[in-house]
């Protein structure tokens, strides 16, 4: 009776384990929305759907793309590593 028992609850609790493995993998491929103001424009808006992995890409291209402009950018006359 015992095992007949057992075999009844692990019958009914493997679903449920197999659920909370896969609840994890469902929220990372959930999406985020967000509103990105659009260049040249003050009010319009264009809203934005991404996963979690696809905005932090997003943001570091961003980044990269930041930094590299600030490198490539050329001092003028007024700035002080030209003046003599």
């Amino acid at each position: 009776m015992k095992l007949i028992m057992l075999c009844a609850l692990v019958a009914v609790a493997t679903p449920a384990i197999a659920q909370d493995a896969a609840a994890p993998e469902a929220k990372s491929d959930k999406k985020i929305c967000r509103m990105v103001a659009q260049t040249g424009s003050i009010l319009l808006r264009k809203k934005y759907c991404l996963t979690r992995e696809e905005w932090a890409k997003l943001s570091a291209a961003t980044s990269d793309r930041a930094n590299r402009a600030m490198d490539q950018r050329t001092l003028g006359p007024n700035d002080s590593f030209n003046k003599e």
